[in-house]
């Protein structure tokens, strides 16, 4: 395992195969503390709507605050994307591709399942 991929204010647990260097460690950190925070956000909305803890007409509001604050992860993701090398981008590339296939094949197949009755 190379050691000099290690960022220097990298915690001493983090192997360099999590890391894509020193020169996007920070962008790496920017967006798992930003995708931390979208996490509480939406777990503390749904919380409160699953609680029935808001008026009817202000529970759109709480609805839609987990989308907004997906706008800061997204948008430290797409820095680290532009700022990454062409490997690493390739990679991540690739990861997003197999998500969205899995994600797709799933909402299909509970789509269709759910019409025969199979929830």
């Amino acid at each position: 395992m190379p050691t000099d991929k290690i960022p220097e204010n990298a915690p001493h647990w983090l192997p360099a195969w999590l890391t894509s260097g020193k020169r996007t460690w920070p962008l790496e950190r920017r967006f798992g503390w930003l995708m931390v925070l979208w996490a509480l956000v939406l777990g503390l909305c749904m919380f409160t709507l699953d609680r029935d803890l808001v008026a009817a007409p202000y529970s759109w509001v709480i609805a839609a605050i987990p989308l907004l604050v997906a706008i800061a992860p997204v948008r430290a993701y797409t820095v680290f994307m532009r700022n990454a090398d062409e490997m690493i981008r390739r990679i991540q590339i690739e990861a997003v591709l197999i998500s969205f296939s899995v994600t797709l094949a799933y909402g299909v197949a509970r789509t269709t399942f759910s019409s025969v009755g199979l929830d």
